[in-house]
């Protein structure tokens, strides 16, 4: 009744898990988090519907996002995402002494810290690696605490479709799997891509994935096909537009 005046029963807030589950999606929810905290997100590694220029961690907190607006983001692996910022909230510098904040500082020291821990220990496999003879896995047969694995064939990047309906296909990094499918790197990025394809076939190299939580020795054991080849393969097919301008100004000037 209009004239009584009464104020609208507000509608009933949608269950997104539930709505997920029901169409084979994932959901997910972060808490309050800073720009540089939203990488420990999968959803930290994406862009702005797959556009690298437009990276989530920085799209995701300009002022132009407003509360409950959709918006979609595709990662490295060609993951795609549907996202609304439900809060936001000033920076502010938090007290060391508040609660949870020494724990948080401690950690991300920590990881800081590992880092540099796990580059300099695979870079000591590297080297005993280098004056041993056979295979990786006969080298470090010795050493059950480190896994050896042999990839299936894999490129820097792949054209892909989003789906059915994208008229133009979008270049991401390609799958690291082994034969039987199963991955064996965590979002390889760039700078993996780069030390892998710098590599000549026996030399080794060292590389940690996007979200620098791993480590990698490398062994390039084929190229295949040759550098030559790949180069004249890439002049000649125009769909290589796409890739040429997804590779940043530096892996461009090597092209």
């Amino acid at each position: 009744d209009l004239a009584a005046n009464k104020p609208a029963t507000p509608p009933a807030k949608p269950d997104f898990k539930k709505f997920a589950e029901e169409n084979g999606l994932v959901f997910g929810k972060t808490p309050l988090v800073s720009q540089f905290e939203v990488n420990r997100f999968d959803i930290g590694d994406s862009y702005i519907d797959g556009q690298r220029q437009y990276p989530f961690a920085k799209s995701a907190f300009e002022k132009s996002l407003k509360l409950y607006v959709p918006k979609t983001s595709e990662d490295p692996q060609g993951n795609s995402y549907v996202f609304w910022k439900m809060e936001d909230v000033k920076a502010y510098t938090p007290k060391f002494s508040g609660k949870g904040e020494r724990e948080r500082v401690l950690q991300a020291w920590r990881m800081v810290q590992a880092r540099e821990l796990a580059l300099k220990e695979a870079q000591r496999l590297a080297d005993k690696a280098r004056k041993a003879t056979g295979s990786l896995k006969d080298i470090f047969a010795d050493q059950p605490d480190i896994a050896v694995s042999l990839t299936a064939r894999f490129s820097w990047l792949i054209l892909e479709r989003k789906n059915e309906d994208s008229l133009m296909p979008s270049p991401r990094f390609s799958r690291i799997v082994d034969a039987d499918h199963r991955l064996l790197v965590d979002s390889p990025g760039p700078d993996f891509m780069r030390t892998v394809f710098e590599l000549k076939e026996g030399e080794l190299g060292v590389a940690m994935n996007y979200p620098k939580t791993v480590a990698y020795l490398i062994r390039l054991v084929e190229m295949r096909p040759s550098e030559r080849l790949l180069r004249t393969q890439f002049e000649v097919d125009r769909r290589n537009y796409y890739i040429y301008f997804f590779l940043g100004s530096d892996d461009r000037e090597r092209i």
